[in-house]
């Protein structure tokens, strides 16, 4: 899946351990354009993805391609879970820089 738009919140990284060894992941918000934009929340793993993701800020266009999975709760309830995982991520334009603050 291809999505494309404005990076709207650059998450702080979350690391963990499990049995099988140290985790990280790392969260990107991105607006889609258009008349029906949407937030769309795009999780990175592993560390070369999460350390990739520091060359992006906030206001950033990008082009991010992603998996999208559903998976059933482990319960017997009607309950699905969905994750939209990222692959890769790319620039396409840089964030137009912050007007100077006016000076007295």
């Amino acid at each position: 899946m291809e999505i494309i738009g404005k990076v709207r919140k650059l998450c702080l990284p979350v690391d963990g351990e499990t049995a099988a060894g140290p985790w990280v992941k790392r969260d990107m918000v991105v607006m889609t354009s258009g008349d029906d934009a949407r937030d769309v929340c795009v999780t990175f793993f592993g560390e070369r993805k999460v350390e990739k993701l520091k060359a992006f800020k906030e206001g950033d266009m990008v082009q991010v391609f992603a998996t999208v999975k559903s998976r059933a709760a482990t319960d017997d309830s009607e309950k699905w879970f969905t994750s939209v995982d990222g692959s890769s991520v790319k620039l396409l334009s840089k964030a137009e820089p912050e007007p100077p603050a006016p000076t007295e």
